[in-house]
């Protein structure tokens, strides 16, 4: 989300855009701040490791993820799991 970008609007411009370009349409600055440095650098680090470039999730992963208790799975019932890699034959 761009306006959440270090320096968004000021140093950086976002959709080709300044704080002057946007005026009374920028929304306001959060008051608080609810993820510290180290926390987005882990969540940044999880998705590099386990999501990013894997396509869709399945309905294993979900569960993996979610636990087998939450209902945000249900909508991966009717997927099939992916086809196991397969290395080469000898």
């Amino acid at each position: 989300m761009p306006f959440f970008m270090r320096g968004a609007y000021d140093t950086t411009k976002c959709f080709e855009m300044n704080r002057v370009d946007v005026g009374d349409r920028m929304p306001p600055e959060p008051t608080t701040t609810y993820l510290r440095p180290s926390d987005i650098e882990a969540v940044a680090d999880y998705v590099l490791a386990h999501i990013k470039g894997r396509g869709e999730p399945n309905y294993r992963e979900c569960v993996d993820f979610f636990g087998d208790t939450s209902h945000v799975c249900d909508i991966y019932k009717t997927q099939s799991a992916p086809a196991a890699a397969s290395g080469p034959s000898k």
